[in-house]
């Protein structure tokens, strides 16, 4: 959880997704103050009322929690994130975006992929009732990954009883790296959309 250590500021906020989700009548019980706001970010969320100031450790400890109701960390695309989201596949409209797609990784920028061994799979279920994207089935009595669902995120990997599910990092050709800030993800996104 090395990207809590080097901040000077921390914030932590509602997640805007379950909270316009429980407002419209449907949320779910995921944790609502989950998502991390890091320097200038940080500092706007708490001078208006948006959030509290955390240290790093009680970053952490949050994120363990976070990872444990099941959310997923998302950091904002780029080498120094503003902030990091934990999203759930209820109320996050991302992931109920990409949950709609037939192939949620091609549209997902992550360096690593699920994997379950078949051999030390028991067919808990486990890690079907934890994944957010629904890149996991049973076949056979045993869990598989569909890869073109999977986005790399590690939830059915950290609660498997028998650690059957790893999480492998992707071939070299295949590694994403992110624009420095955030500025830059934003002109490399307009850029791609033949905007500039």
């Amino acid at each position: 959880m090395n990207i809590f250590d080097n901040q000077k500021k921390i914030a932590l906020a509602p997640c805007i997704c379950r909270t316009q989700a429980k407002k419209a009548g449907h949320g779910c019980d995921k944790p609502m103050e989950a998502c991390f706001l890091f320097g200038s970010h940080a500092s706007f969320y708490v001078d208006n009322g948006l959030g509290r100031y955390i240290t790093p450790e009680e970053a952490k400890e949050i994120a363990r929690r976070n990872e444990a109701a099941g959310l997923v960390m998302q950091p904002f695309n780029s080498q120094y994130a503003g902030g990091m989201c934990s999203c759930c596949g209820d109320c996050c409209g991302m992931l109920r975006s990409l949950k709609k797609q037939e192939s949620p990784a091609a549209a997902v920028k992550s360096n690593y992929y699920a994997q379950i061994d078949g051999d030390e799979c028991t067919g808990c279920e486990t890690c079907l009732d934890r994944c957010q994207i629904e890149a996991i089935a049973i076949v056979e009595e045993k869990a598989v990954v569909n890869l073109n669902r999977c986005i790399g995120c590690g939830l059915c990997v950290s609660t498997c009883p028998t650690d059957a599910a790893r999480l492998l990092k992707k071939s070299e050709d295949r590694q994403y790296v992110p624009p420095e800030t955030g500025m830059e993800t934003y002109l490399r996104i307009a850029q791609e959309r033949g905007k500039i």
